[in-house]
This record gives C-alpha cells, sequence and structure tokens, in this order.
C-alpha cells in the first residue's frame, strides 16, 4: 500500500512538473503606433504600381476575365484634367475634399467614373495569392478568398513577372469595390 501511494504522488509531481515546463510567457507587442501600422500597410501591398485595373467580368474558380480600364483612367482613377496621374500628396488633398465636402463622391465613388478601353484580360489567381480589399488611400485593408470576388468588382492585379507563356498569373490582388 505503501508503495501505491509513494508511485502515485510520484507521477503528480513529474506530471506537474512536466506541465510547468511546458507553459510559455506571453508577450503583449500590440501598440496604436501609426509609424508601425503604415510600415504594416506597406508590406501588404507591393511597392511597384499595379500591372491590370479593370472591372472583373467573368469569375470561375480562380480565373477572372477583367475589363481593362481606359489608359488615361488607370491607376487608382486619380488624375489631373490633363491626364495625369496626381502624386500622393495631391491625392491626399483630393480625397480630404471629397470628404470635406460630404458629397457623393467621397470614400470610393471615384470607382463609379471608370471609363473601360473595351480590353479584356485573362487573370489567374493561384492558390495562396494574397486579396485584400481596402487599403492604399481609403481603409484598412481586409484579407479576403478568391471566392469573394464577385463579378462587376473593381479590382488591381499585380502579376507575375515572367508568368507562364500566354497565362497571366497574379502574385497580389486588390479589390477596390465588390
Amino acid at each position: 500500500m505503501k508503495k501505491i501511494s509513494f508511485f502515485i504522488i510520484l507521477i503528480v509531481l513529474i506530471v506537474g512538473i512536466a506541465s510547468g515546463c511546458g507553459s510559455e510567457e506571453v508577450i503583449d507587442n500590440t501598440s496604436n503606433d501609426p509609424i508601425q501600422d503604415e510600415t504594416t500597410l506597406e508590406k501588404v501591398f507591393p511597392e511597384r504600381k499595379a500591372d491590370v485595373y479593370g472591372v472583373v467580368q467573368t469569375i470561375i474558380g480562380n480565373e477572372l476575365t477583367i475589363n481593362l480600364v481606359a489608359a488615361n483612367n488607370a491607376g487608382s482613377g486619380e488624375m489631373d484634367s490633363e491626364g495625369v496621374e496626381l502624386t500622393e500628396e495631391e491625392k491626399a488633398a483630393k480625397q480630404a475634399e471629397r470628404q470635406a465636402s460630404g458629397g457623393k463622391d467621397s470614400g470610393m465613388g471615384a470607382a463609379k467614373e471608370i471609363v473601360l478601353s473595351g480590353e479584356t484580360l485573362d487573370v489567374i489567381i493561384p492558390v495562396g495569392t494574397p486579396v485584400y480589399m481596402g487599403g492604399a488611400t481609403s481603409s484598412e485593408p481586409v484579407e479576403m478568398e478568391i471566392a469573394d470576388i464577385m463579378k462587376s468588382s473593381v479590382v488591381k492585379v499585380w502579376l507575375i513577372d515572367g508568368g507562364e507563356g500566354d497565362v497571366n498569373l497574379a502574385e497580389f490582388v486588390q479589390v477596390i469595390t465588390r
């Protein structure tokens, strides 16, 4: 009887020591530092301009057919009257002006003024490709799934350099509007 009690106590001690060794200290590294948040935002989006900007005509699985935006309307839709793309400061000032006016053009309203070129491009989004909605100048980017992209969504697509011959493979997708 003494041997059984001794073994039970020994087992309880071993289990207690083993569970104590497995605990980890959790450190909360969250901060409200806007510089850190901006750096995170920059890491989400590729540093170069998007290769494709347009409206989703069809989506079947992970294959998109995109109606391309006219060359003078490409980019972020932020152009001056001469068709020259605005600088980041000019874009921010224009957006602030739209929001201050409280008009129907505030926020993502510029996407409704898109002029299509009549050309289409087929793009395949490989599994695991980052797909985000929002971001850039509008709001915090939200990660989404390929299945969340809908017909008539306005998208920007960064293509993989070199590609696979005639096949256009996406490296990154930003959904502007759904």
